[in-house]
């Protein structure tokens, strides 16, 4: 039997036509399918539509840009077709978006203020996707009951009833988190997203809104009165403080600035491997006074980068101060170098703020109430340090070098701060907070060179560092009251493993290498008002290598370049103290690289001018799971309720520093230097003297 493929292809075109007719018609139907029909109506809510308004009544069917508006103090319930119920609760203001125009993601409708419950239902058995905004959140659902509730700031509330919900910060993209039931999250503007945990029965939108403001204080107890802007007060006050003792308690965290590597420095060098001691040939002493300040503009963008969560509006003023000085005296007959340093450092950061709030959510401060608050907070950081170092060449030609040496650092921090509200309602109410922090750290190390040569030294060090610290409230008040004073016990130890390599290339082309290697085992006793008695473990690996060049232009013309990279990985485990049983299980990986290039030349006879650029780009993935407590809370060592699973983040800082300076004599050199961020924030002012005192053999 023949085939007629014209035949063929001619059926086949129309039942391709057909199918495409039928889809067409189907898609056509489910995008135009949906109404939005008002089923109950209570009290006073205007219908307002292209800027006439109507009184709302039952039976309406809605239209996209239709807005309702219940700040008369009505109630009304819209059901959609296919399913999905929309309750507007008294005062508030919502617009409906063109809900029929998409197939598959439906905007439903923008919160402008107040309260809504939402219930999106399953249709034909489907996910049914919707989008609903505010000013500062994007909420995406497909099938599932939540309630938004929205302040005149544009601060918003969402808590799950059922299903999962996707929250998105309308100002950062990045900042998402996926809600499940039971769960609240807070969105505020150019703020990190704050979860939390409503207690049971909790309601956004029901009469006086008491679930979402009482449920959320009871379940955590940092946001009891006392603390009067939804966390605790040291966590809004205390950037710089605690970022001070992090920085001697749990190093590792942080990537380490790795530049000018192929660059030789006998005084740094020997304070890192003090095999390198040996270096001097005759006795040799330095003196260097720094001092610097800067007024930031910007420093709530920086403690979001550098401390995700940590959010702070304030606007310091910083100033610092460090004299350090190095000696060593060789004594030739015996091969050997003794040496040390001595050094002190002293900053403060004073910061205040005064601003126009709405509705901070307090008993004392209700929903919806303008108001003002004012922040000051003033910190302080002082350490004094010192060290010894003994080192003794070996070998015929004496190419070899061993040095050992101690340093010992004893630090101190102290913190003042407030943070007080008052509205319109003649409520007031401030928290006041000191505390202190004592740090005593010691460290031993073993060095040891090796000049090969054609002029290339190779060195290698270890380092072993115990580390005894105290941090503690020394008064707490709320209205003049006294609070529960918190408290953080820290003994960790350290051990570290350094490379390096320099040497010529050409006559004019040198190199550096460098690699190293650190471990931190941190134990902690944490006692506060927010949390159970909670021990932790925590255990810190990084590991980081760097690779630079110098090229020697002319004579007082050096060009350099450094590429450097790394990694870090940190577990914590969190106990409860009484029970033993684990609260908190965090792992955090990070990676980092950077590149710098930089040159410095003399301008005009004892002139100088340098010039430094610096990119630094980080990764870092979180992953945390929650355990409850004896109470069944599960909360951070915050107090704070955050989801399980993992989290991203991405961050690139770029900076230059521009410094000049006039060598005043052979041994005094002074110099300006300005380090400017390429994120906006005011420069920092450094001003270095320097005189080295030196004895010709």
């Amino acid at each position: 039997m023949g085939v007629n493929f014209r035949s063929v292809i001619r059926y086949g075109v129309t039942a391709l036509g057909v199918l495409l007719a039928i889809g067409w018609i189907k898609v056509t139907v489910n995008a135009q399918a949906v109404e939005a029909r008002v089923t109950n109506v209570s009290g006073n809510v205007a219908r307002i539509n292209l800027s006439r308004k109507y009184m709302l009544r039952r039976g309406d069917v809605l239209s996209p840009g239709d807005e309702i508006d219940t700040r008369g103090g009505g109630r009304a319930v819209i059901e959609m077709t296919d399913g999905s119920l929309v309750t507007v609760q008294p005062r508030s203001h919502i617009v409906f978006k063109d809900y029929r125009a998409a197939a598959n993601l439906r905007e439903l409708f923008q919160v402008l203020l107040g309260r809504v419950r939402v219930k999106i239902a399953h249709y034909g058995g489907q996910p049914n996707p919707y989008r609903v905004n505010s000013p500062t959140a994007s909420i995406l659902v497909r099938g599932t009951e939540f309630g938004v509730a929205v302040t005149v700031s544009g601060e918003t509330r969402v808590v799950v009833y059922e299903g999962l919900v996707e929250v998105e910060s309308l100002d950062d993209p990045n900042r998402r988190a996926l809600v499940s039931p039971g769960r609240g999250v807070l969105v505020r503007p150019n703020e990190d997203l704050r979860f939390f945990t409503p207690g049971p029965g909790s309601e956004i939108g029901e009469r006086g809104n008491r679930s979402i403001n009482q449920n959320l204080q009871e379940t955590n107890p940092a946001n009891l009165p006392g603390n009067i802007h939804t966390g605790a007060i040291r966590n809004y006050v205390a950037g710089d403080y605690e970022r001070y003792i992090d920085s001697l308690v749990e190093p590792g965290q942080t990537p380490p600035i790795l530049r000018f590597t192929a660059f030789p420095d006998s005084h740094l060098d020997s304070m890192e491997n003090p095999a390198f001691a040996t270096e001097f040939g005759a006795m040799e002493g330095r003196v260097m006074l720094v001092s610097s300040r800067s007024a930031s503009r910007s420093l709530h963008k920086q403690l979001e980068v550098q401390f995700p969560g940590n959010a702070n509006p304030f606007h310091p003023v910083d100033s610092g101060f460090l004299m350090q000085n190095t000696f060593f005296v060789p004594l030739s007959s015996l091969r050997t170098v003794i040496g040390g340093s001595l050094a002190t450092s002293n900053s403060t950061v004073k910061s205040f703020s005064n601003a126009e709030v709405v509705g901070a959510p307090s008993p004392l401060y209700p929903l919806g109430v303008p108001g003002s608050r004012i922040s000051s907070g003033n910190t302080g950081a002082a350490s004094l340090s010192g060290s010894l170092v003994l080192a003794r060449r070996f070998g015929k030609e004496g190419r070899t070098s061993v040095g050992v040496s101690v340093d010992h650092l004893n630090g101190r921090g102290t913190l003042d701060g407030f943070i007080s509200l008052s509205n319109t309602l003649g409520l007031k109410a401030r928290e006041e907070i000191e505390a202190r922090s004592d740090i005593e750290r010691t460290r031993f190390r073993i060095g040891l060179t090796h000049q090969f040569r054609a002029g290339h030294k190779l060195g290698m060090f270890y380092s072993h560092g115990l580390l005894h610290a105290d941090d503690r409230d020394v008064k707490r008040t709320f209205n003049g009251l006294p609070l529960s004073l918190d408290s953080v016990s820290y003994r960790s130890r350290s051990s570290e493993l350094g490379l390096r390599l320099r040497g010529p290339l050409t006559r004019r082309l040198f190199y550096g290498v460098e690699a190293l290697w650190l471990t931190t085992r941190l134990d902690e006793q944490i006692r506060r008002a927010a949390i159970v008695d909670t021990d932790e473990r925590e255990r810190i690996t990084r590991a980081a290598g760097s690779f630079g060049i110098g090229y020697s232009l002319r004579s007082r013309t050096v060009l350099s370049a450094d590429l450097a990279f790394g990694l870090s990985r940190v577990r914590e485990t969190y106990s409860e103290t009484a029970t033993g049983n684990p609260l908190v299980r965090e792992q955090q990986k990070m990676r980092f690289a950077s590149v710098q290039a930089g040159a410095q030349t003399d301008v005009w006879r004892n002139l100088f001018a340098n010039l430094s650029i610096c990119t630094i780009a980080q990764s870092q993935t979180n992953d945390i799971r929650l355990f409850p407590d004896r109470f069944g809370r599960l909360l951070n060592s915050r107090g704070v309720y955050v989801p399980d699973g993992q989290t991203r983040d991405r961050l690139t800082d770029s900076y230059a520093d521009f410094g000049i300076g006039w060598r005043l004599t052979r041994n005094i050199l002074a110099e300006y230097l300005q380090v400017r961020s390429f994120d906006g924030q005011s420069p920092n002012h450094i001003i270095l003297l320097r005189y080295t005192i030196k004895r010709e053999q």
